[in-house]
């Protein structure tokens, strides 16, 4: 099992056209299934600096995947999560993959 987290300052655009900061927070716990199947689970919410429509608030996200290894330089993982509060995204999945060079 790991532990890990992350913190992103990302720059946005609200509803109103107006450039702001967006700050990413993240904690994330990783599990290792088998030597090439893993599995996390992620809490992590974005928070708006700056932003000028009403509705640009802060989101909250739970989500967890799988990963697998194909290479010890190439992973593919898949992903789902929910929304935490009425302003962040009911739910949502994706699909990806890393290179390690």
């Amino acid at each position: 099992m790991s532990l890990g987290g992350s913190t992103q300052g990302n720059s946005a655009v609200d509803d109103n056209g107006h450039v702001y900061l967006e700050l990413a927070q993240s904690i994330t716990a990783g599990y290792t299934l088998t030597k090439k199947l893993g599995a996390y689970t992620e809490f992590f919410a974005l928070f708006p600096h700056g932003a000028t429509a009403p509705d640009t608030v802060a989101q909250y996200y739970f989500n967890g995947g799988f990963t697998y290894k194909f290479t010890s330089n190439f992973q593919y993982d898949i992903r789902a999560g929910v929304g935490l509060n009425r302003h962040a995204d009911d739910m949502f999945a994706g699909t990806g993959f890393a290179f390690r060079y």
